[in-house]
């Protein structure tokens, strides 16, 4: 790809079993499987949404009311997509919660004997509490019990593959992905 002109951006490949995997102690803040007809979905994916908009890992001044706001706005369509993938089995979202609402979310692609973990965000004004590394954890770990054997994730970079090391993660490789290009 990167031969013919395409950028090629590169990534941090990890894995855990379940011997391995530690869930971090978050006091204050419950950590659970999201079911798909809660009204709460619609924050978790504001939540992943808003975080991912202004990337990195600093606190920021993005929180509840800018994550309850961007959930009202999110299409039924684009509700209704997610409903029937966590029904269906195809995607487990594990969230972090307090008195505030839902503060971090993490997702997996269950497939057989492995999992792919993705979409580990944390609103803005709540990172650096260690919610990613908690709800990556639990997801894993519950990943484990229904019988998975392996689960990956591919981090954002090495300072993100730091935080899953101290999880249980371990590195294995490097994952690739080509930029979408503009033209």
């Amino acid at each position: 790809a990167q031969a013919y002109g395409l950028k090629v951006n590169f990534f941090p490949m990890l894995v855990a079993q379940a011997k391995d995997v530690a869930i971090p102690n978050t006091e204050g803040v419950t950590i659970r499987i999201l079911t798909a007809d809660e009204p709460a979905l619609a924050q978790g994916l504001a939540v992943a949404n808003l975080s991912f908009s202004v990337g990195g890992t600093e606190v920021g001044s993005i929180g509840p009311v800018e994550r309850d706001k961007a959930a009202g706005e999110l299409t039924e369509e684009w509700m209704g997509y997610f409903r029937e993938r966590i029904r269906s089995g195809l995607t487990v979202m594990a969230v972090a919660e307090s008195s505030d609402g839902l503060l971090a979310v993490a997702s997996c692609k269950p497939e057989g004997a492995f999992a792919e973990i993705v979409g580990v965000a944390t609103l803005p004004s709540a990172r650096r509490r260690g919610l990613g590394a908690a709800v990556t954890a639990f997801l894993a770990s519950y990943v484990f019990e229904q019988g998975g054997e392996t689960v990956l994730l591919a981090a954002e970079d090495d300072n993100v593959a730091r935080i899953y090391r101290q999880i249980g993660f371990h590195r294995v490789g490097t994952a690739g992905a080509v930029e979408k290009p503009k033209s």
